[in-house]
């Protein structure tokens, strides 16, 4: 028995051994497979699914070889048809039908970071494992079984930002392991198939070599691991992060960036409304516009008494160009006058963060790069974990009596009904949290109780903001357990504007107006050289929106915040310091995100990195190809010059070397072995005549070089596929000495 149990040891190590490739590659599909379960929340992932798959490769690998050996023809392009086949057999069976809506819900999910399924995988899996399996099984038969490590780093740097950083370090280690060992693994049976070819033993023992590889990659991991997390060594990746100026405490808000005031240093980490802050200065984004804009970033509808939230994020992805609600005709004849189509442009600078900014009445938003995504309250992000860098422009209505601000409407005496059907659609926008006290009810009501309609109500509760508090940045905190709106009417009497907005809010929901709280930019005429607008972080602000047309869902700005006094306070802090207090004293800015007064590079945007790298390699290919060509060209010159054969005898014995056997036995025996006549009768010529110079003292012995030539190429070119012939001919065409 136990002999037994050692033959059948023996055994399974020695095909280990002889497939050792294939050993690796099936390692690197079970961690790239646990990498893809990571980053896509896989909930049902199964092991057993991808090993099949993976023999699945392998058998359509043997049987292609079969083939190939069995016909002794190149048929490379008939297997391929009969694999594609096969795979879309399988595929079929793995509900292939459904391939469209498995990729929609896929990229979906990936996007919120939502679970997947992996039935809505496998018909993916079916065609790229087995089909990636057959090809590095080929390369490596090839010779270039390392692309392999290839493949692993852009499969880990492509999926780097979709997972936790905590699970990303075992994944680095065990991929770098494996890369090291594959490289160190290839590299022996390259050198020991060399060997054996010019007819050298090898005595080296597999088994002991393949330890070591494993044992040194693994060391090698550890030891650089060690060093980072106990020495406090820097990683290669802090390094990186460091040239590249990225911010090592800014931290992603949510799995899409959006914006909020924390973004331009409004608020504390918590998220708390209030508190005293200093202006950040910094330049945010610039637009090209013909005016000045409010521009929405983000609608939040939940008050909880101490931050504002929204109940739900829902965006829908929009097709490229499509036209949004507001582009309805019917939407046209609730605006009073006539309207125009008008259209900024946003050029992203220094603010990072997914939300398209936009004014009122958005019919469409034109997207240099990314997927749009829209929610049902007129606001805009790019979709999945990114921000935006390039420039974005958005058309959108204008009317000509401008009632996107509530204060014209209110002049044009626009009448505002909410039937009960109205209140129960807009019921999150009447919401009040319980902790609002009795104090603030009745001061709604003494505010409104001579307002004869709702339009009246909001004018009156803007008109008593606007003129009983003051617009200032020095406040205090807000007691623990105190509600804000409270404490900002009743004990502190001034603020900014995230104060008055939420107050405004508040209020009009006590008056029974559907509101809501919006979070942005208000623009003003600051403009650079080339007439376009400037926006910066001190220009975020916070305004109320009041439901204005319920049958087409219709908001209207209204704006508590004395824009006076805002500029006015502005301009006091900026005269007390020669820099801004932000800039003079960072660590004094509150926020989640750094001062981007230099420039942020995202950990998230690393496609544009990708495609970056990818150019460059692609121009060093075809510089480095160049160079080779005209090497060879000077060097087939100066063979074909040269007073002395022997140069171009020497070239073709080693380009021979590539299509025949035992070119470098005595010349005259190969010759006479030769079977093609063509080709006996040329080297016999050039043998000739190199011996009579070396051997015969002759200078110079007369023969058409360039014919001989011509005809090597010619004959070689016929033994060898195009890439091959090219490859060896630019690339080896110098005999070793």
């Amino acid at each position: 028995m136990k002999k037994r149990l050692g033959n059948i040891i023996i055994s399974i190590t020695k095909a280990l051994l002889n497939y050792t490739f294939e050993a690796m590659l099936f390692l690197f599909i079970l961690l790239m497979s646990k990498v893809i379960q990571e980053a896509y929340l896989i909930k049902d992932f199964n092991f057993w699914v991808i090993i099949a798959l993976f023999f699945i490769g392998l058998l359509l690998f043997a049987l292609s070889n079969w083939l190939y050996k069995s016909t002794k023809k190149n048929i490379y392009g008939f297997i391929f048809v009969i694999i594609v086949l096969i795979l879309i057999i399988l595929s079929a069976v793995f509900k292939f039908s459904s391939l469209k809506t498995n990729y929609e819900i896929i990229q979906r999910n990936f996007y919120f970071s939502k679970e997947t399924y992996l039935y809505q995988h496998i018909p993916f899996l079916t065609v790229i494992i087995p089909i990636f399996i057959v090809l590095m099984l080929y390369l490596n038969k090839k010779g270039l079984g390392n692309i392999l490590i290839l493949a692993n780093f852009l499969l880990l740097l492509c999926l780097n930002p979709s997972i936790e950083i905590i699970k990303m370090k075992k994944f680095i280690l065990l991929s770098i392991v494996l890369s090291m060992s594959v490289y160190g693994v290839d590299k022996f049976i390259l050198s020991s198939n060399k060997l054996s070819k010019e007819g050298i033993k090898n005595s080296a023992s597999k088994i002991k070599i393949y330890q070591y590889v494993i044992l040194t990659s693994l060391f090698a991991c550890v030891f650089s691991y060690a060093a980072v997390q106990i020495l406090g060594v820097k990683s290669a990746k802090a390094v990186l992060g460091e040239y590249l100026s990225i911010n090592k405490n800014q931290k992603v808000k949510s799995i899409n960036n959006k914006y909020d005031l924390s973004y331009s240093g409004y608020s504390k980490e918590n998220n708390k409304l209030g508190g005293a802050i200093n202006l950040d200065y910094s330049l945010a984004f610039k637009v090209k516009a013909e005016e000045t804009y409010y521009l929405k970033g983000t609608v939040k509808d939940y008050y909880d008494g101490f931050k504002w939230s929204n109940t739900s994020e829902n965006y829908e992805r929009k097709a490229e160009g499509t036209n949004l609600r507001y582009a309805s005709d019917n939407f046209k004849k609730y605006l009073q006058g006539d309207t125009e189509l008008k259209s900024i442009t946003v050029y992203p600078e220094n603010l990072v963060t997914s939300t398209i900014f936009s004014p009122s009445f958005p019919c469409k938003v034109l997207l240099s790069k990314g997927y749009l995504g829209a929610d049902n309250t007129g606001s805009f992000i790019v979709l999945g974990n990114t921000s935006i860098d390039k420039p974005y422009t958005v058309n959108f209505y204008k009317s000509k009596e401008d009632i996107e601000l509530f204060s014209n409407s209110y002049k044009s005496n626009v009448s505002l009904n909410y039937d009960e059907n109205t209140k129960r659609q807009y019921k999150k926008y009447l919401e009040v949290p319980e902790n609002i006290l009795p104090e603030v009810y009745e001061l709604v009501e003494d505010i409104t109780k001579n307002c004869s309609s709702n339009s009246e109500k909001i004018e009156s509760i803007r008109n008593y903001l606007s003129k009983n508090y003051k617009y200032s940045l020095d406040v205090s905190d807000v007691p623990e357990n105190r509600e804000f709106v409270d404490y900002f009417l009743f004990t502190e009497k001034k603020g900014y504007c995230t104060y008055f907005a939420t107050a405004e809010t508040i209020m009009c929901r006590i008056a029974g107006i559907p509101s809501r709280y919006v979070e942005g930019f208000k623009m003003t005429n600051k403009k650079d050289l080339k007439g376009i607008y400037e926006v910066t972080n001190d220009m975020a602000h916070a305004w109320t929106e009041v439901l204005l047309y319920p049958d087409e869902d219709i908001w209207s700005i209204v704006d508590s915040t004395v824009e006076a006094q805002r500029e006015e306070y502005k301009g006091a802090q900026l005269n007390k310091s020669d820099k801004p207090a932000s800039i003079n004293n960072k660590s004094k800015t509150y926020g989640k995100s750094k001062n981007y007064g230099t420039l942020n590079i995202e950990v998230t945007n690393l496609i544009d990195y990708i495609i970056g790298l990818m150019f460059i390699c692609t121009i060093l290919i075809l510089v480095f190809a160049i160079y080779k060509i005209s090497a060879f060209i000077m060097y087939k010159n100066n063979i074909l010059k040269s007073n002395n054969t022997a140069k171009l005898y020497n070239y073709v014995k080693h380009r021979l070397s590539f299509v025949l056997e035992n070119v470098y036995e005595d010349d005259l025996l190969w010759t006479r072995e030769l079977e093609e006549e063509a080709l006996k009768e040329k080297i016999k010529i050039l043998v000739d005549a190199a011996y009579e110079e070396f051997y015969g003292k002759r200078k110079t012995v007369n023969i058409n070089k360039l014919k001989i030539y011509i005809f090597i190429e010619k004959y070689i070119r016929k033994k060898q596929n195009w890439f091959k012939y090219y490859f060896i001919k630019f690339l080896k065409y110098k005999p070793k000495a």
